[in-house]
C-alpha cells in the first residue's frame, strides 16, 4: 500500500537506531548508579575510620593521631580503598580522607575514575 517504493523499510531502521539509543543510555545509567553507589560505599568506609579513629584517641590520649591511623590502615581489608589523609582540626576533629578507584560495571562503557570522600570525627 505505500505509494513510494523508496520509502520502503525506513520504519525498521529508524525501530533499531531507537532501540541502540536505549540500550546505550540504559548502560550509561546502570554505570551512574554504580559509581554512586561506590561513592557512598566510600563515605560511608570513611566515616567508620574516622570514628575509630577519634574513640581510639580518646581512649588512649598518650598515643598520636598517626600512629592510631597507621594501626588502622594495616586492618584494611579491601584493596580498593586507600587512606588518603588523616590529620586532626582544631586539635578536636578528626578529618580522614579516603580514595578509592571506580572502574565501570559495564564492558562497553570503559570509564575509571578515583573517587575521594572527607569524613569528619568530633
Amino acid at each position: 500500500m505505500n505509494r513510494y517504493q523508496s520509502e520502503s523499510g525506513t520504519a525498521l531502521i529508524w525501530f533499531i537506531a531507537l532501540t541502540v539509543f536505549v540500550a546505550f543510555l540504559a548502560l550509561v545509567i546502570v554505570s551512574a548508579i554504580d559509581q554512586f553507589l561506590f561513592a557512598r560505599a566510600l563515605t560511608d568506609f570513611a566515616e567508620q575510620f574516622a570514628i575509630a579513629s577519634k574513640t581510639q584517641l580518646l581512649n588512649e590520649p598518650s598515643q598520636n593521631l598517626q600512629s592510631i591511623s597507621s594501626a588502622l590502615r594495616a586492618q584494611i581489608a579491601n584493596e580498593d580503598y586507600w587512606v588518603g589523609a588523616v590529620s586532626l582540626e582544631a586539635g578536636k576533629t578528626v578529618k580522614v580522607v579516603l580514595c578509592g578507584n571506580w572502574n565501570s560495571p559495564v564492558e562497553l562503557i570503559s570509564a575509571t575514575r578515583q573517587i575521594c570522600e572527607v569524613a569528619l570525627a568530633r
